[in-house]
């Protein structure tokens, strides 16, 4: 009798398990990419800063993509692409890049992508549609600007995946990371340390691809209280490449380290202009 009670209770629990983990498998893109917690924006708000310009973006697979443009001033101003967090949007991006110190007035270019299944864009979010979608926006500055012309690549949180994953794919002068991680699988596993990786449908892993990275510098930023993404993993990540230099803002989180390198980095990529080791 005992027998059978315990064969019964392992039966619940294994049930359970599988039950638990196929809805992870099928919800896990609504977990990795929030779409519905994202607000659309004011159409106009773009308007006030001067020089943006609003534009639907094409991709090769036939998305339309809501960016945001501001050409560079001067031939030899390079441009900005950058890439938001999987619950944000493009336009905290270009309300920084565009607008705040000490980016302002630098004479930088700045596009700004809204991912695909995002507020404005077509389509459904997945790894392979972002990188997608940051190919294509690469793709757009070389195209409008010459294939010589300078892009910086910026990611914030999940926009750092996607960045890496670009600049393997393209060369750019420089990569400029935010609170990235090693992987997206890495974060999975130690929210749910029991379920088999192999289950994760978009695992991000720039901890291998950025060694592989089309570009002579990187530059990683992360807060040392990051309350989503440990500041070990950002540390780990530095480790992977002899590219790069890493800067833990002491005190920030996720989001309120959003910003506080910028001029750390500006400094980081006039010493390589100079010829100066940037560490």
């Amino acid at each position: 009798m005992a027998l059978q009670t315990i064969g019964i209770v392992l039966a619940v629990l294994a049930a359970g398990y599988l039950a638990f983990a196929g809805y992870l498998y099928a919800t896990q893109r609504q977990m990795v990419f929030p779409v519905w917690a994202v607000e659309p924006g004011e159409p106009g708000w773009h308007e006030a800063h001067d020089g943006v310009e609003r534009l639907a973006l094409e991709t090769p697979d036939g998305e339309r993509l809501l960016a945001y443009w501001k050409a560079p001033e001067g031939p030899d101003a390079p441009t900005l692409v950058t890439f938001h967090g999987n619950g944000s949007s493009p336009r905290p991006h270009v309300e920084r890049f565009a607008a705040d110190p000490p980016w302002r007035g630098n004479g930088a270019g700045l596009l700004a992508i809204a991912y695909r299944g995002y507020p404005g864009s077509s389509g459904s979010p997945s790894e392979e549609g972002l990188i997608a979608d940051g190919i294509a926006a690469v793709d757009f500055v070389r195209e409008r600007l010459g294939e010589d012309h300078d892009v910086l690549l910026h990611g914030h949180s999940i926009g750092t995946g996607v960045a890496v994953a670009v600049a393997v794919q393209r060369r750019v002068a420089a990569l400029y990371l935010e609170a990235p991680f090693t992987s997206a699988l890495a974060l999975a596993k130690e929210r749910y340390p029991f379920i088999p990786g192999f289950l994760m449908r978009d695992p991000f892993p720039s901890d291998e691809r950025i060694r592989d990275a089309r570009t002579e510098q990187i530059f990683i930023v992360h807060g040392s209280e990051d309350e989503i993404i440990a500041a070990g993993m950002a540390r780990d990540l530095a480790t992977r490449t002899d590219k790069a230099q890493l800067l833990i803002i002491e005190g920030a989180g996720h989001m309120s380290v959003f910003g506080e390198g910028d001029r750390a980095f500006l400094d980081f990529l006039e010493k390589a202009k100079d010829g100066t080791p940037p560490r």
